[in-house]
């Protein structure tokens, strides 16, 4: 996957099939609690918007991540499906710690939405008029528009269709079913080892892919 694939569906959460540690970028107990994203305001640049919107997915702030985009119906659909998805993957990296100890942190990753959130001071915006750019996939560079006087992140016109944002958004709902139902199964005992978790998770998925 790159980078610029993941920005724009957000399926960085597919790295725990490959079995890889990430226990150096995993939260811990020590770790402060992330501080509330700070709103953008009028005189905010489309930059700064990108950041409150990936940052607030993040940290699954709904409204926030709501107010950054032009608040329709697919809009709306997308946040609540990052946001299920967040908190299916917190669930997860919990119970497992709970669960195996120490080597559970191996199943803790971070928020999808953090990938591309460390993009944007990397990749320039495009500002033309009332609309702008964000080419971190050139070949589908992310779209903002200018409201009232505040840039908004258009995510229904980022996307190929309005049908390819819905299909992104059942199967971000997908992965966060099967991600709970695992994070349960931890909870309950099914499962001795991480690699019975991983195999799992990589067999759900599959099905997912079909």
């Amino acid at each position: 996957m790159t980078r610029s694939d993941s920005a724009l569906v957000l399926v960085m959460c597919f790295a725990l099939l490959s079995g890889c540690s990430n226990e150096e970028s995993a939260p811990t107990d020590s770790e402060p609690e992330p501080s509330k994203p700070k709103a953008a305001t009028a005189t905010a640049p489309p930059s700064e918007v990108l950041k409150k919107f990936y940052r607030s997915l993040a940290e699954s702030y709904y409204d926030d991540a709501i107010s950054c985009t032009t608040g329709d119906a697919l809009s709306r659909e997308f946040v609540e499906s990052q946001v299920r998805l967040n908190i299916a993957f917190q669930l997860l990296g919990k119970n497992s710690v709970e669960h195996f100890g120490d080597e559970g942190k191996a199943l803790q990753k971070p928020p999808p939405a953090l990938a591309p959130l460390q993009e944007v001071d990397r990749v320039a915006v495009n500002v033309s008029g009332s609309t702008a750019t964000w080419p971190l996939n050139p070949n589908n560079p992310m779209k903002l528009v200018l409201i009232d006087g505040e840039w908004k992140f258009d995510l229904a016109g980022s996307f190929p269709s309005p049908a390819a944002l819905r299909s992104a958004n059942r199967t971000f709902d997908a992965v966060a079913a099967y991600i709970s139902d695992v994070a349960n199964g931890i909870a309950a005992g099914e499962f001795n080892t991480i690699p019975e978790v991983r195999q799992e998770i990589k067999r759900r998925g599959q099905v997912v892919g079909r």
